[in-house]
C-alpha cells in the first residue's frame, strides 16, 4: 500500500472518530429538563401559602448529577429559609444535584414564628457587618 493511501485511510479514520466523539459528548452534556415546586406528598403545586410551612424545589435533569444548580428568588417567591439561612427575594442560593430528579426542602418564612424572626435578623445583621 502506498504512503498516500495509508495517510488517506488514517485521515478518514481520524475524522470518523472525531465525529463520533463529538456526538457522544453532546449526548452526555448536562441538561436541565424542568424545575417545579411540590408539596410534602410530592404533588406539583403552582401557588405557595404560609400555611404549608414548607415545599420542595424539584430539579429534573439528565446527566447533571454533581453539577451545581443556582437559584435566584423572584419577588413572588417571597422570603424563605434554606439550610438554616434566611433568603429574601432577589437573593441567590446554590446546591449540587444528587440525582436526575433532585428535591430541596424550602421553608416558607413566617414572621409569626420566633425562630424565623431570629434567623432573619441574624442574617441581616451579618450582611450589614460584611458590607462595612
Amino acid at each position: 500500500m502506498s504512503l498516500y493511501r495509508v495517510l488517506t485511510v488514517c485521515l478518514f479514520t481520524l475524522i470518523f472518530y472525531r465525529q463520533n466523539f463529538a456526538q457522544e459528548v453532546d449526548s452526555i452534556a448536562p441538561e436541565f429538563v424542568e424545575i417545579y415546586f411540590s408539596d410534602k406528598s410530592g404533588d406539583r403545586i403552582t401557588s405557595i401559602t404560609i400555611e404549608e410551612k414548607y415545599y420542595f424545589l424539584v430539579v429534573v435533569s439528565k446527566n447533571a448529577i454533581g453539577e451545581k444548580a443556582t437559584i435566584t428568588l423572584e419577588e413572588e417567591d417571597g422570603e424563605i429559609l434554606y439550610k438554616g439561612k434566611y433568603y429574601a427575594p432577589s437573593d441567590t442560593f446554590s446546591f449540587k444535584l444528587k440525582s436526575d430528579t433532585h428535591a430541596e426542602k424550602i421553608i416558607i418564612y413566617n414572621d409569626q414564628i420566633p425562630r424565623h424572626k431570629r434567623r432573619k435578623s441574624k442574617q441581616l445583621k451579618d450582611e450589614i457587618v460584611v458590607d462595612q
